[in-house]
C-alpha cells in the first residue's frame, strides 16, 4: 500500500473533515502539554534543545510527545506502569523514545529531554494529568486526517486518495500503519470522495488497511463514478476478492483498476511476509477474479529482507498464472517504508547490496517472459543504481522536484543519472549508510 509520504506534489483542497473531534481534543492536548512540560501552546519551540514540540497524542496506553526539527525527529512515549506492580498514582510513567529515520543526529538533545522529563514528571504531576489523558484516549484521534484523504497533482491530472480505514486481514511486517487505528465511517468517506471530485480530481484511489473489508465499498465506487471520476483504483491484497462474485460486484459498480500486493512466488514466504497463513493462494484467486471481471490489474511486490533472495522467482509465477491475460498491466517492484513496528526493521528493510544483486536478475527474467516491470523509477522504487538504471525499465528523464522522504547522499553527486533519480529512502540511509548507493560512472544505453 502507498504511504502519505509516497504521494508526490500533494495539494490541499478544502476537505470537509470532522471538526468536532479536533475541537474536543485540543483543550486536553494543551492541558497535558502544560501539566507535563510547562508549554502554554502547541506547537511550541524548545530552544534549549533545538527542537519543537508539535503535538501531544495518544497511542494505545501511551501518551506521546511529537518532536521535530523541520522534519519529524522522535516520539517520546510516556507509559503508565503496570498496575499489578504499582498503583498508577504511586509512580511516574515509564519514558521511552522512538527515534524517526534521520533523527539520530539529535541523540544528545533527546537524551537530555528524557532526563529532564524523568525529573519533572512526579507521580503527583502524572496523576493530575491522567484525566486529560483518559479523555483523549476516549476520542478516535489516532490518525492524522492527511492519512485518510489526499489530493495530488500527477502526470495524468489530479488524483485523489481515500483510505476506508486501517483494519486488515493480513499483518505485513513492513506496513507503516497500525492495525489499531480507527476508521472514519461510510458517511465521511463519501464526503471526502465528493470533496476530491469538487477539487478537480479525475482519478480516485480507494485504499486502506484493506478496503475490501468495508461492506460499503461498492457504494464508494459507484458514487465516485456517478460524480464523474474517469477511473477508480482499488489498493488491495485481493484476499476477499477470491469470494464468488465479489470482484464482479465491484466491477459492476464501476471499478476500473486494482493494485494488488503480491510479494513472493512461494506461498510459505508470502504468508510469512504478510503474517497471514493461507492468504497467498487466495490473493492469486482474487487476481483471477478481477481479471475475469474486466478490471485492469497491476501487481506490487515489496522487496523485504525476508523475501528478497527469491524475488527472481516471481516473474515465472506471474507469467504462468496470468501471462497473456488481457488486463494485466505488469509487475511493480518497490521498496518498503519504515515499518510501524520499529522492532521489525531488520526483517523488513533489505540490504542494498543484495538488492543490487537480485533486482537486475529479476528484471531480466520478467522481460524474457514478457512481464512488464513497472515503478522502478518512481517514488516508491529503489535508487536507479540498484538496477544499473536499466533504460528498459526506467525513463532516465530529469525530475522536476525532490521528495521529502528521499535524499541524495554525497556519493550521489558523482552518479551519471543523479538528475533522473529520486535518491534513497531516509530509513534505508539511516539503516545502511553509504552502502545504499553505487554511483554509475556513465549513463546506460
Amino acid at each position: 500500500m502507498s504511504t502519505t509520504s509516497d504521494r508526490a506534489r500533494e495539494v490541499a483542497p478544502p476537505f470537509r473533515d470532522p471538526s468536532s473531534l479536533d475541537a474536543a481534543a485540543r483543550p486536553h492536548r494543551l492541558a497535558l502539554a502544560r501539566a507535563l512540560v510547562g508549554a502554554e501552546e502547541l506547537p511550541v519551540a524548545l530552544p534549549r534543545f533545538g527542537l519543537r514540540l508539535d503535538d501531544v497524542q495518544v497511542d494505545g496506553a501511551a501518551l506521546c510527545l511529537e518532536l521535530s526539527a523541520g522534519a519529524p525527529v522522535a516520539r517520546v512515549r510516556l507509559s503508565p506502569r503496570r498496575r499489578e506492580l504499582a498503583p498508577p498514582s504511586s509512580e511516574a510513567p515509564e519514558i521511552g523514545i522512538e527515534v524517526r529515520p534521520g533523527g539520530e543526529r539529535h541523540a544528545a538533545a533527546l537524551e537530555a529531554i528524557r532526563a529532564r522529563l524523568a525529573r519533572a514528571i512526579t507521580p503527583a504531576r502524572w496523576e493530575a494529568a491522567r484525566p486529560h489523558f483518559d479523555a483523549l484516549r476516549a476520542l478516535p484521534l489516532d490518525v492524522p486526517m492527511a492519512y485518510f484523504r489526499q489530493l495530488v497533482s500527477g502526470v495524468g491530472g489530479r488524483e485523489g486518495l481515500v483510505r476506508t480505514g486501517f483494519a486488515c486481514n493480513q499483518d505485513c511486517g513492513m506496513c507503516w500503519q497500525s492495525r489499531a487505528w480507527s476508521g472514519p465511517g461510510a458517511a465521511q468517506i463519501l464526503t471526502w470522495v465528493e470533496d476530491l471530485r469538487r477539487a478537480g480530481a479525475t482519478r480516485l484511489i480507494l485504499s486502506g488497511g484493506e478496503p475490501t473489508l468495508d461492506a460499503a465499498l461498492p457504494e464508494y465506487v459507484a458514487r465516485a463514478r456517478a460524480l464523474g471520476f474517469a477511473a477508480v483504483t482499488l489498493e488491495t491484497n485481493a484476499v476477499q476478492l477470491a469470494k464468488p462474485e465479489h470482484a464482479a460486484r465491484l466491477a459492476a459498480a464501476g471499478l476500473t483498476d486494482a493494485f494488488v500486493s503480491l510479494h513472493a512466488a512461494d506461498a510459505a514466504i508470502s504468508d510469512a511476509i504478510t503474517r497471514a497463513r493461507g492468504t497467498h493462494a487466495r490473493t492469486l484467486a482474487g487476481v483471477d477474479a478481477l481479471l475475469d471481471a474486466g478490471v485492469t490489474v497491476t501487481l506490487n511486490a515489496v522487496m523485504t529482507a525476508e523475501g528478497l533472495l527469491r524475488l527472481d522467482e516471481l516473474p515465472a509465477l506471474v507469467h504462468a498464472r496470468f501471462g497473456g491475460r488481457e488486463g494485466l498491466r505488469g509487475l511493480m517492484v518497490s521498496l518498503p517504508t519504515d515499518p510501524f513496528d520499529g522492532a521489525l526493521r531488520d526483517r523488513v528493510l533489505p540490504d542494498p547490496a543484495i538488492v543490487r544483486e537480485v533486482l537486475p536478475r529479476t528484471i531480466e527474467r520478467a522481460l524474457s517472459l514478457g512481464v512488464p516491470v513497472l515503478g522502478l523509477d518512481g517514488p516508491c522504487g529503489p535508487p536507479l543504481c540498484a538496477f544499473g538504471a536499466d533504460p528498459r525499465v526506467a525513463r532516465l528523464e530529469p525530475l522536476g522536484e525532490a521528495l521529502e522522504f528521499r535524499v541524495h547522499p554525497p556519493a550521489c553527486d558523482r552518479c551519471a543519472v543523479r538528475s533522473a533519480c529520486f535518491g534513497v529512502r531516509r530509513e534505508q540511509l539511516a539503516r545502511f549508510g553509504d552502502a545504499c548507493t553505487a554511483p554509475l560512472a556513465a549513463r546506460p544505453r
